[in-house]
């Protein structure tokens, strides 16, 4: 592991690690804890190989420690043009498809849930994603709530609405140096005006105060940053 910052967060010290090959024991005994609790149409639990190749150079894993345990974990991978990038969901060419960088798997322990950790993590990989991508692609369930506060925290918009290995879910975009303003956006309240309003080029968040979609045409709705 690699330290790259300490936060205080609620009273508690914790570390953000950059993990490393040998680390790949300690991250598989935290899914395995948080696949027993969660269902699978929240969280797909990635295999083992799958997270060994990640540490292996496919991507880069993140980590938070509290008093030496692991308690967070948050990956992302680098797919260039290969059929799994989310990108292909999103009709780019090669050029676009080597410009992503990938959320791919990021899980926090119960017990320390609550406390905006994987908000940190993303954040934290996307200062990295910052100097070399253009785009910040993640799928999330519709239902996933912690997980989508998450990424609009962080300027990720719901660009499409799908089914990823036979789960419903919204991938989640964010165009690197532009962040969208929703200031005059349309609002709706079902899933059905969302598949439409997208169809058409929208972008949209979700409004938990207001409990409905906020939408606004993509290209009208940059802001450099």
């Amino acid at each position: 592991m690699i330290l790259l910052k300490t936060y205080v967060i609620d009273n508690l010290e914790i570390n953000c690690v950059q993990m490393e090959p040998d680390d790949l024991y300690q991250i598989i005994i935290c899914k395995n804890e948080i696949t027993k609790e969660t269902p699978l149409k929240l969280f797909i639990p990635p295999s083992d190989a799958y997270i060994s190749k990640i540490l292996n150079g496919y991507g880069r894993t993140l980590g938070l420690l509290h008093s030496n345990k692991l308690i967070a974990v948050a990956s992302v991978v680098f797919p260039k043009t290969g059929k799994h990038n989310l990108g292909n969901y999103l009709a780019f060419d090669d050029l676009l498809l080597n410009q992503v960088a990938q959320f791919e798997h990021g899980f926090v322990l119960s017990n320390y849930r609550g406390h905006g950790l994987l908000k940190i993590l993303l954040a934290e990989q996307l200062k990295y994603i910052e100097t070399k991508y253009s785009f910040f692609l993640s799928t999330v369930s519709p239902y996933n709530i912690p997980s989508l506060k998450s990424g609009f925290g962080i300027g990720q918009v719901i660009k499409s609405h799908i089914y990823y290995h036979g789960f419903e879910r919204y991938v989640l975009y964010k165009k690197i140096s532009n962040k969208c303003s929703f200031i005059n956006a349309i609002k709706c309240n079902t899933i059905d005006k969302l598949d439409f309003y997208l169809s058409k080029g929208y972008v949209a968040v979700y409004s938990f105060q207001d409990a409905c979609y906020l939408m606004i045409l993509e290209e009208e709705s940059y802001e450099t940053i």
